[in-house]
């Protein structure tokens, strides 16, 4: 420290987390994110999810799900909208990155496929198959569509042994439900 004074230059100063130097040797301190965020108890920031909320209201409104079923997300955002699902008391829901090894264990699949192609779906189901109950319902979120998209997702999820029951467009998507073919009982002739 000494030696800085008389020699004409300043020693090296430790920098926190969000300070950097500019080039004229002074630091400086970063603005913070514009993500929306709130402080927690322990004052860390958690950011919270805008995009999700337009999504989640018309997937568990079609889903009708309750807090005691286990659901899986899958989709580029699926850690988010888990985390969501938890905030809104969904406790047993789970992404695809925390989902565990395939026992047929979740009755709901949300799968949030925006901005992705058919094509990428088929992939998609065929690994979320083995992770699904035997009775599971399959919500899939897919950016508004032209009519020959939607016949392509029907049939690619009736392939799989699933039979769609219900489907709706929104002013950002469309949601499709289907449920396994197992669990839809056959209308007997009379």
């Amino acid at each position: 420290m000494e030696r800085a004074r008389r020699g004409g230059y300043a020693a090296p100063m430790k920098l926190g987390p969000r300070q950097s130097r500019n080039p004229t040797g002074s630091s400086t301190i970063s603005a913070p994110s514009r993500k929306l965020a709130r402080r927690s108890e322990l004052g860390e920031t958690m950011s919270t999810s805008v995009a999700g909320d337009r999504i989640i209201d018309p997937m568990m409104a079609i889903a009708n799900c309750t807090t005691r079923q286990r659901i899986v997300v899958v989709g580029t955002k699926s850690m988010e909208l888990m985390m969501e699902l938890h905030r809104r008391g969904y406790l047993l829901a789970a992404a695809a990155g925390n989902c565990g090894l395939p026992a047929g264990q979740y009755e709901v699949a949300l799968v949030d496929w925006r901005r992705r192609t058919l094509h990428a779906l088929d992939a998609t189901l065929d690994w979320l198959d083995d992770f699904l109950a035997p009775r599971a319902e399959l919500v899939i979120w897919l950016d508004a569509q032209k009519t020959a998209a939607k016949e392509a997702l029907r049939a690619a999820v009736m392939k799989r042994g699933f039979v769609v029951l219900q489907g709706t467009d929104h002013p950002c998507g469309s949601v499709v439900l289907a449920r396994r073919s197992q669990a839809v009982p056959v209308q007997q002739a009379a």
